[in-house]
């Protein structure tokens, strides 16, 4: 059975901006593409279409690779940032075999608790979920467990540290861009097997992130591991990684401090959270040719 490789995109904007990356290269003058060679693409669906179509689909040596987005599988009126929307549409694709015998990578913009680090890249396999809300109406999504936990990969974490990926991390990082607002001035791909991506879930008013970010890395501090620190801060990767149960990675393109997304993203929205999602996809792009012989030996 062919092994495959699945990534997950949230919102349609980072999708838009993957897509976009993975398509950018050509044979002749190979420094100004993205990516690392022209991959064979085999269906693509543009931005505005939605659809039960994966966004993109291509060969990568003997690995199909295909680009999901959360978004476009949530019913239209629904709250696409609601947990709970997002875990529907992932029990769909999930049940109708979309990430069957693949290792799946989460792709999306995150906070960091470190300042001045919008435009970097993390790079880790290991979960901690949040819950933000007790309550147990219809709106709120629940897991049998994991909740408060940190969760580790069925895939092996050493494949992504810098001495395997060094190669793939020193390309993608010449090809990042600087973000406008709280960036770092020489952006960089972090990543560790010891990294933690931290999610809060079941948000219900989006002005309750500032809150609940901070809770959630505190309450990861008190619980984590004697090696283990958290570089991310997100919505979503978690929550792909209970869903899912898939060898499993996340990409987090950095938009903003936690608890400063009023400040660093909503000034010059567009530009932030591009930046963060051309830098992730980038990076994602070159680590592809190595995690596609990772997968093979599956």
């Amino acid at each position: 059975m062919t092994a495959n490789i699945v990534l997950v995109a949230n919102k349609w904007w980072e999708a838009v901006a993957l897509v976009a990356v993975l398509e950018h290269a050509r044979d002749i003058k190979r420094d100004l593409s993205a990516s690392p060679l022209p991959f064979d693409i085999i269906s693509r669906r543009a931005p505005k279409d939605r659809g039960p179509e994966p966004r993109l689909r291509l060969r990568v040596a003997e690995s199909i690779v295909t680009v999901l987005c959360i978004e476009d599988h949530i019913p239209p009126g629904a709250d696409s940032s609601a947990t709970v929307e997002k875990l529907r549409a992932l029990k769909s694709q999930a049940d109708l075999g979309a990430v069957d015998t693949a290792l799946v990578i989460a792709f999306g913009t995150a906070a960091s608790p470190t300042a001045n680090s919008a435009g970097n890249v993390v790079v880790g396999s290991r979960v901690f979920l949040h819950d933000a809300c007790s309550s147990h109406d219809e709106n709120v999504a629940r897991f049998p467990s994991g909740v408060g936990e940190v969760i580790d990969s069925k895939f092996d974490p050493a494949n992504i540290a810098p001495a395997e990926m060094s190669a793939a991390y020193e390309e993608s990082q010449r090809r990042f861009l600087i973000s406008p607002v709280g960036g770092s001035l020489v952006p960089k791909v972090i990543a560790s097997p010891d990294y933690v991506s931290v999610g809060v879930i079941n948000v219900l008013r989006s002005e309750d992130y500032r809150v609940f970010d901070s809770l959630a890395v505190d309450h990861f501090e008190l619980r984590k591991g004697p090696e283990q620190s958290v570089q991310s801060v997100d919505t979503t990767h978690g929550v792909v990684r209970l869903c899912v149960d898939r060898p499993f990675l996340y990409v987090s393109g950095i938009s903003n401090q936690v608890g400063k997304f009023a400040e660093e993203v909503m000034p010059k929205r567009y530009s932030q959270t591009f930046t963060a999602s051309h830098n992730a996809a980038v990076c994602v792009a070159w680590m592809l040719p190595k995690l596609c012989e990772y997968v093979s030996s599956y």
